[in-house]
């Protein structure tokens, strides 16, 4: 008999080991599927830091994957309301906080109720009422934004101006800006998001500051907008004309921001979620920030509201993993880096604003805040709030303006 060496003995039990290894081999099996979860939202101001949130998510979660539209624009509510009429596949909306969308939808029966979600847990209640309908949530805030002044400190230094404490002080700077050759505000009126801005930051004093209740008497039909405040309101809007960018009619809201970060204005009244698109156009602009006062006595009220909310859509086949994502997104370290890449204030107390002193300033310095009048409003009443602002500048009388806001209102408080 033969023997095998040891060598062939070695060779042979690889050869066996190898081939019965072969004979069970499987081929691999392909990954599952990732669900897709689709995200539509109207704050392209911040389309980084969203992307960058979107990224950071889909690493945590390999079996996700976002599809986003962070679109926006003066054409979002008609297309959020066309995608939700027509059944659409979305997963989570950005709806705008307050009567416009959030509870419109909610009372509808298109959102998500989220009541008791762990990520609702230290935010602001002012935050939460802008996405609550009898007692339940269906949006979740996510950040806050004030309507101030901002100013250019190098134009203000020039002229040795500090920011005005009222009315007739706000005047004399436009005035002496003016003198100067200098465009004293960046304005334009073309989108009719932009026309509300500084109606918001004065009325906010002359009618709000008197009287917090003046939406309860305006939404019942108890009052109306023919009134000797909101006729001031206007007057005093009215007044600015002559220290708006030439042409304003026909600027839009990016090329007023744009007016204002190259410097061919020395102020404009904006909301705080404009600052990441002033920092992406000039982020050597030396600018600050004061509430644009409407009274005498320099107690100045500051208009706030919940710049950013997102939802749920009730038919979302996926809900469970977009609450994963907002579980993801509130979470301290995610909101922290988020809020300081697209520079908003936070709608939790805890939250440092450490990331940008402008932001930071107002956080610690401003005193009465007042919601923004118009969250409260039906979309319709908003909506004709800026066309009548529009119209004033075209050439119709105040009274005018007035009266016609009177009617809608009339109307709507007359529907249950």
């Amino acid at each position: 008999m033969m023997k095998l060496r040891p060598a062939c003995c070695a060779a042979l039990a690889v050869l066996l080991t190898v081939g019965l290894c072969s004979c069970g081999r499987r081929e691999a099996e392909p990954p599952p599927p990732k669900t897709v979860l689709r995200i539509i939202h109207y704050e392209s101001e911040g389309q980084q830091a969203w992307i960058n949130v979107f990224n950071s998510f889909m690493e945590e979660n390999p079996d996700i994957a976002i599809d986003y539209d962070l679109t926006g624009g003066d054409e979002y509510m008609k297309l959020l309301r066309a995608r939700f009429l027509s059944n659409e596949p979305m997963d989570i909306v950005g709806v705008h906080p307050g009567g416009e969308e959030a509870l419109l939808y909610a009372r509808s029966g298109y959102l998500h109720d989220i009541t008791g979600e762990p990520f609702l847990e230290g935010i602001r209640p002012d935050a939460l009422e802008s996405g609550m309908w009898e007692n339940r949530h269906y949006g979740v805030p996510l950040h806050r934004c004030y309507i101030v002044c901002l100013y250019n400190q190098d134009i203000f230094e020039k002229y040795g101006l500090t920011p005005p404490g009222t009315w007739s002080e706000f005047l004399s700077i436009c005035r002496r800006l003016a003198s100067e050759g200098e465009t004293p505000i960046a304005q334009g009126i073309k989108e009719p998001f932009v026309t509300q801005l500084i109606a918001i930051a004065l009325a906010v004093t002359a009618v709000y500051r008197d009287d917090p209740h003046a939406n309860d008497k305006l939404l019942s039909g108890e009052a109306g907008f023919s009134t000797p405040e909101w006729k001031k309101v206007m007057e005093m809007y009215q007044s600015l004309a002559p220290y708006f960018s030439e042409g304003f009619e026909d600027i839009t809201y990016h090329q007023c921001l744009s007016d204002f970060a190259s410097q061919k204005a020395a102020m404009t009244v904006m909301g705080t979620f404009s600052l990441q698109l002033l920092k992406l156009e000039n982020p050597h602009l030396r600018y600050g920030a004061f509430v644009l006062p409407a009274s005498e006595d320099g107690d100045n009220w500051t208009p706030f509201s919940v710049g950013g909310m997102m939802a749920i859509n009730e038919q979302s086949e996926h809900k469970e993993e977009a609450l994963r994502f907002f579980t993801y997104l509130m979470r301290d370290d995610v909101y922290y880096r988020f809020l300081s890449e697209c520079l908003n204030l936070p709608v939790r107390e805890r939250i440092p604003v450490d990331y940008d002193p402008v932001l930071e300033q107002l956080a610690s310095t401003t005193g009465n805040t007042f919601i923004f009048m118009n969250r409260e409003w039906p979309l319709e009443l908003s909506e004709a709030f800026r066309r009548g602002i529009q119209e004033m500048f075209a050439g119709l009388e105040i009274d005018d303006v007035l009266r016609k806001l009177d009617d809608v209102a009339a109307r709507l408080a007359e529907i249950p």
